[in-house]
């Protein structure tokens, strides 16, 4: 996902927020960049496969049109300079992705940069809570939507929006083994971060491993983890 940093002009206006949504033409992306690998997230942060995922939300569409009418409405008609943190390698074509999204912004008449940064710099901006305008971000979206929602609560420490209603509803959620009640209120929650924008939800990655020939008893998994307990090199 790209995150915006809420607290702070010019994206505490979620007109604008929403703008840069309109902005970036997803599924081109998808296609060009990675390859058709992965799926589009659909206006929300968890994948479709995930316990809590919102059937009922649509993403907003690529809309330059309505980007730079919100652009207008929010008194940025001759847009305004705007960065893009990222890693360079620490998710799938990161760095490609940053760029196409900054020249998309660009389209619209947001000058934006690409702040490529090291590891341990990257590590320093989230300590400090300083990543600038936006950054390049991911998590895992497995099972449960716990899991991934705790990403944009004040306990997760790493998103840069707040909602009351949101953290009240994530609480709720994980406080009750009543599934219908956990599902409403993670429905809720996705209707929310849609409503607010706190982020542009781009794509849900898949996991590519690759592994030599005789390397046996191995099979990659969703987190990431390598597990090689029953692995054999032949």
């Amino acid at each position: 996902v790209l995150t915006f940093d809420t607290t702070k002009p010019p994206f505490n206006d979620r007109r604008l927020r929403i703008a840069m949504q309109h902005a970036v033409d997803r599924p081109l992306i998808l296609e060009q960049i990675l390859g058709g690998q992965g799926t589009l997230l659909q206006g929300q942060l968890l994948t479709s496969n995930t316990f809590g995922f919102n059937p009922n939300i649509r993403p907003r569409e690529y809309d330059p049109a309505a980007a730079r009418r919100l652009l207008a409405e929010a008194g940025m008609a001759r847009g305004f300079n705007t960065s893009i943190a990222t890693r360079s390698g620490r998710y799938l074509s990161d760095v490609d992705i940053s760029n196409a999204i900054a020249g998309m912004f660009q389209e619209v008449g947001v000058r934006t940069s690409v702040n490529v940064v090291e590891g341990g710099v990257w590590t320093r901006m989230a300590g400090a809570a300083d990543m600038g305008p936006t950054h390049i971000v991911g998590w895992f979206s497995l099972g449960d939507a716990d899991f991934a929602s705790i990403w944009f609560t004040r306990g997760g420490q790493r998103g840069f929006w707040h909602n009351e209603e949101y953290e009240r509803l994530f609480v709720e959620a994980r406080s009750t083994v009543d599934q219908a009640r956990r599902e409403r209120a993670y429905h809720r929650m996705m209707e929310i971060m849609h409503e607010e924008a706190p982020a542009i939800f781009l794509f849900g990655l898949p996991s590519i491993a690759g592994k030599a020939r005789n390397l046996s008893g191995f099979r990659s998994s969703a987190d990431t983890i390598l597990r090689l307990t029953r692995a054999t090199l032949n």
